[in-house]
């Protein structure tokens, strides 16, 4: 659908047990979580959104950018845009007991998930995905999952034709013409 494409084999993808951590939530209580590769998702989700922004509308304040930012990295579009990709259905989130009959969590997508998830704990997986393509896999990795999540991001292999120079030099040629 979109312009990237993860079946390319030019770039490193993460590791599944990076994927795995990515969404094993702290109160899984396992040896490790997703909190740190999420500090790093949204630190980058952040950058590259500013960065997108302020490329894509130059001209708009710092408020209004500031206000499209707001939206974009919120919890609530994290959320929807996770939903949407039925990531839920992968989240660690509940203790493991293995027993008897135990069976991966990813035996039957026909049964119901027992797993309480809270909102925010399905934003969080996305952005600990980020962190994991970021940390564990490549640049172009990570470009390709936020465009299959659905987000926007600033690649500068398809912005090189902007020249922040030359965009100032058009405005104060506007702002003498007026």
């Amino acid at each position: 659908s979109g312009k990237y494409n993860l079946d390319h084999s030019h770039f490193i993808l993460p590791d599944p047990a990076s994927i795995v951590r990515a969404l094993t939530v702290k109160k899984a209580g396992d040896l490790y979580d997703n909190e740190q590769l999420e500090t790093i998702g949204d630190a980058f989700l952040k950058m590259t959104t500013c960065l997108f922004l302020y490329h894509q509308y130059p001209r708009d304040s710092e408020g209004r950018l500031t206000h499209y930012k707001g939206m974009m990295v919120s919890n609530q579009n994290l959320f929807e845009l996770g939903k949407a990709k039925q990531i839920y259905k992968y989240i660690f989130s509940n203790i493991l007991s293995i027993g008897d009959n135990w069976k991966s969590p990813f035996y039957n997508d026909d049964l119901p998930n027992d797993q309480e998830l809270k909102f925010k704990n399905i934003a969080d997986c996305v952005e600990a995905l980020m962190g994991a393509f970021f940390i564990n896999g490549s640049y172009q990795a990570l470009l390709c999952f936020f465009d299959w999540i659905g987000l926007k991001s600033f690649d500068p292999k398809n912005d090189l034709s902007i020249n922040p120079a030359k965009e100032f030099q058009k405005q104060i040629e506007d702002m003498i013409t007026d």
